[in-house]
């Protein structure tokens, strides 16, 4: 996984406070919830390095089950894969599109950051269009 994706999601989440808790109760840098967590074999979400790895191997199982669709991945990161299913892609939920873009927009961000060497990945999520009808689109979500 690209660090500059995973910096992104984390940003968004938790500002990188290892101790945030949500409202919905989600926990740590990543902010996963408890039952993610617990499948993810995570047993202390306020530790970053478990909190980190379970949240990023939670983001590898969403991009193969969208088939490399950073977007749907990350939409499913936040509202869930029963959304993006059900609705067969970002639900039309403002707090998701929001989301979204706003990881979306930091993560291009930090690939256009002169001097930035580009890592490469196996997990390479394509390209699609950010939701809510704007003018920008992902480049490469996670090179």
């Amino acid at each position: 996984m690209d660090s500059d994706f995973i910096h992104s999601v984390i940003k968004q989440e938790s500002a990188g406070n290892a101790n945030a808790v949500s409202r919905t109760g989600a926990r740590g840098l990543m902010q996963l919830m408890p039952g993610t967590a617990s499948q993810l074999g995570v047993k202390d979400s306020f530790s970053p390095e478990q909190n980190v790895h379970g949240g990023t191997q939670y983001l590898k199982e969403l991009l193969q089950r969208y088939n490399g669709d950073a977007v749907k991945a990350l939409a499913a990161y936040n509202a869930g894969p029963a959304a993006v299913d059900r609705y067969k892609g970002v639900p039309p939920y403002r707090e998701t599109r929001q989301y979204v873009q706003r990881v979306v927009r930091d993560y291009n961000k930090s690939k256009q950051s002169p001097g930035k060497s580009k890592e490469k990945s196996t997990d390479k999520p394509k390209a699609a269009p950010i939701p809510n009808d704007t003018p920008s689109t992902v480049e490469r979500a996670a090179r």
